[in-house]
């Protein structure tokens, strides 16, 4: 549709005069139509190369999704002839949505509730039931699980019933960010707990603890023993958050000798979700699977999602990019399993390391600039706003905890 905006001058005149943006159900392509409306009255038929020069210029570069898909979206041209169908089959799924919409308006306004006088159908049955979760989240019983990041918060991705993935490549201290987020969920009251499939529990139990104390040292033997008092003293001043951490046995590891199969982690999240509210497992990539090792991921994704559901829990997994030549691209195609990630995950967000660098960010007091050698990209948020955001991170590597300097402008 958008690309025969830009091809066919008399294309671009009659959507922008028959189409809203708010037609668009992906935000990036809103934009773009937004953006396109504005240059065609005096530049008809523009080249996608001045489109995208036109979107740095009104720094929407970002908004309409960045250079590759804005000239992705632009070279699909199915035909002047076909302008008029896909406008209509962007009005009536516009028309859908807001029908959705308007029947979520009347349930929190109370007038679907039980004795309305509406026949009592599927649809109304499906409505006590979203009146029911509304009810919930007005008391509070039903709630988002906040990140240690604000800046995440708006995705909803911790919502009961939920899937989150994180994938990143080898290095990029995704298994230090899950590890920190679950306990200090934990140390702030969430009852969370993270399934470590690499490396032993002590391992991980250390690297806890370095963050506690915001000391890496702590993982070094040589440090250790030159350092006895100091280590000592680390475990005093955070005695009552490890204590808690160890308690509720948050941080876990699989038994030596134990088979760390689908069946195994199907079993662990089952036990676990009855009585945790968040959930988390490192790396997906430690699972045995059969030869067509799709079929286990999509039983672990469909299985996993159930339990969510069931036990209104959170579940996070990590996970690896596929292999490739050179560094891996941020992208839900380029993970492994996302065939059946990809499609039953609500939220995924890929991190990505590289060396320090300037960004322009957004922030409570405004644009600032902040140094960042971390990249969180939200590529898929089925609960909020924020898709295709970037998010910059700090990785300190004197207390191996990350600091979130907020979304990159």
């Amino acid at each position: 549709m958008l690309g025969e905006m830009v091809t066919h001058k008399h294309a671009g005149e009659w959507a922008a005069t028959e189409l809203r943006a708010e037609d668009f159900y992906d935000p990036r392509n809103a934009a773009l139509f937004s953006l396109l409306c504005g240059m065609l009255p005096s530049c008809p038929e523009p080249a996608p190369a001045l489109v995208w020069a036109e979107a740095l210029s009104k720094g929407v570069g970002r908004d309409v999704g960045g250079e590759a898909h804005l000239l992705a979206t632009l070279a699909d041209d199915t035909g002047y002839m076909a302008v008029e169908r896909y406008a209509r089959v962007l009005k009536a799924r516009r028309a859908d949505r807001d029908s959705i919409l308007k029947g979520i308006e009347l349930v929190e306004a109370g007038l679907c509730g039980r004795g309305a006088g509406r026949p009592a159908n599927s649809q109304g049955a499906r409505l006590d039931s979203l009146s029911a979760l509304v009810a919930a989240e007005k008391a509070g019983t039903r709630y988002n699980v906040l990140w240690p990041w604000p800046d995440l918060d708006r995705y909803n991705a911790l919502l009961p019933g939920t899937v989150t993935l994180l994938c990143g490549a080898p290095g990029a201290s995704k298994s230090l960010l899950v590890l920190e987020a679950i306990w200090r969920m934990a140390a702030a009251g969430e009852s969370a707990a993270i399934l470590e499939l690499e490396e032993s529990p002590e391992f991980h139990l250390r690297r806890f603890l370095a963050q506690v104390a915001g000391e890496v040292g702590l993982l070094s033997a040589a440090w250790v023993k030159a350092n006895p008092s100091a280590y000592d003293a680390a475990l005093s001043a955070h005695a009552e958050v490890i204590g808690r951490i160890e308690a509720g046995d948050v941080v876990q590891g699989v038994p030596r000798g134990v088979k760390v199969d689908t069946d195994y982690i199907l079993r662990w999240l089952d036990a676990q979700a009855a009585t945790r509210r968040v959930l988390a497992i490192d790396p997906l990539a430690m699972i045995e699977t059969q030869e067509k090792c799709y079929l286990d991921q999509e039983r672990i994704a469909r299985e996993a999602a159930k339990l969510a559901e069931k036990h209104g829990s959170s579940v996070i997994f990590v996970c690896h990019p596929k292999a490739s030549q050179g560094p891996p691209r941020p992208d839900i195609e380029n993970i492994q399993g996302s065939k059946a990630f990809g499609r039953l995950s609500q939220t995924i967000l890929w991190l990505a390391s590289h060396p320090s660098q300037e960004a322009q960010v957004r922030c409570s007091a405004g644009i600032m600039s902040a140094t960042h050698n971390r990249t969180l990209h939200a590529l898929k948020v089925r609960h909020g706003p924020g898709q295709w955001d970037q998010v910059a991170f700090e990785l300190d590597a004197k207390s191996l905890t990350h600091r979130c300097h907020g979304v990159i402008a």
